[in-house]
């Protein structure tokens, strides 16, 4: 059994230097100890020249771990496979990161758990996407680069731009790789507690949810993500928490440490009792709509939120809970169309004098204080409480 990092740093603050195993000079997917080291280096994954090059890594070939986080990133320079070899060099897992710049919970808990690492259960193929677009000043701030569509809407066709060809290269070397999962670590647009998102509630996605938290979000929605590829495998994606919340690098360094060293993936019982939500709707401003966080209604804007929204990711959202201010607009300016392409704002919301409240007791998450998420991707889901 491959021994865990408990994430519990020794006397003197720092983890021991990195424990490599022995075949750690194999790169690519499939590369066994034995093969001739011509293979090795910085293979490039591209199809040419306005697609951006993928490396893959291995661990030996890595920039020095002793730096920090955003100097490392920097060395990389640019999208990232980092492969690892395990016990069992037969089976393999990929955790992906960064697809969001401004989402560095889980490549700042890789940079941590690669400088205490010891030899995984099984091969692992880590990917660091958006390093460009994280790297831009300040550090983290930008979902995507300007001009550019959201990398984590990219994984289905067409894949005609610079990040479709990225996307695309990402998924054509995850079903090459033949993982037995695929989990893809994510920040929540505000704070937040800790959820996994999956397209199926089955036995497969419950245990891997499992490794990180203790709710499951069950969706319909098809919207181009990784998780939604057809890899063989389950998939499921990890929201660990606001990139401002204490708490969120250390899930997914937990997490991390739980699915690199377990043996079993897949237990014959339930690893943990979960929090099952189904079919939640996101909630969008039409087009044209403009929003402000304030705590008075803003002339400036069609919507005003107010600025405790991030509040509502926690627990149950009554219907007495005043959300903001949609003035004479009203519900016209908003949809929440579900998978039928049914808008079911009336079903979620209700307009009061110009103020807004839930409709019914609802349970929201991913909702959002940035402006430009909000009207990039939504303002927030929702699916009703139980």
């Amino acid at each position: 059994m491959a021994k865990r990092d408990t994430g519990v740093l020794p006397a003197g603050g720092q983890r021991p230097a990195c424990r490599l195993p022995q075949n750690a000079t194999a790169v690519l997917s499939g590369t066994s100890p034995g093969e001739s080291a011509e293979r090795l280096g910085p293979a490039l994954v591209s199809g040419g020249a306005s697609q951006t090059p993928v490396a893959v890594l291995n661990v030996a070939q890595l920039p020095s771990l002793a730096q920090d986080s955003v100097s490392w990133l920097r060395q990389l320079g640019r999208p990232s496979w980092i492969d690892i070899p395990g016990i069992d060099s037969s089976r393999r897992r990929v955790l992906t990161t960064l697809l969001h710049g401004n989402e560095p919970s889980g490549v700042l808990a890789i940079h941590r758990w690669l400088q205490g690492l010891d030899t995984p259960a099984v091969n692992i193929s880590l990917l660091i996407a958006s390093v460009t677009t994280a790297l831009q000043e300040p550090v983290f701030s930008r979902r995507m680069a300007a001009g550019q569509r959201d990398l984590n809407r990219c994984f289905k066709a067409p894949f005609n731009d610079q990040q479709g060809h990225l996307a695309q290269q990402i998924m054509e070397r995850i079903i090459s790789l033949q993982p037995e999962c695929v989990i893809d670590i994510h920040n929540t647009s505000g704070s937040g507690p800790s959820f996994a998102v999956a397209t199926a509630d089955g036995f497969a996605q419950r245990n891997l949810a499992g490794f990180f938290c203790r709710r499951l979000i069950v969706t319909d929605l098809r919207l181009g993500s990784l998780m939604e590829i057809d890899a063989g495998c389950p998939a499921v994606t990890i929201e660990c928490g606001g990139a401002r919340d204490e708490e969120s690098q250390a899930t997914a360094l937990a997490g991390i440490e739980n699915i690199t060293t377990a043996d079993v993936l897949f237990p014959a019982a339930p690893r943990h009792e979960l929090e099952v939500l189904h079919h939640p709707v996101r909630v969008i401003l039409k087009p044209a709509v403009t929003v402000t966080y304030s705590a008075s209604p803003s002339e400036d804007s069609d919507v005003t939120l107010w600025p405790d929204i991030e509040r509502c990711n926690y627990g149950i959202t009554p219907v007495d809970r005043c959300l903001g201010w949609v003035g004479p607009g009203g519900l016209r300016q908003l949809a929440a169309p579900d998978t039928a392409g049914i808008d079911r704002v009336s079903h979620l919301l209700r307009e009061d004098n110009g103020w807004l409240y839930p409709a019914r007791n609802l349970r929201l998450f991913m909702a959002t204080t940035n402006a430009k998420i909000a009207r990039d991707d939504c303002l927030f889901y929702a699916v009703a409480a139980t």
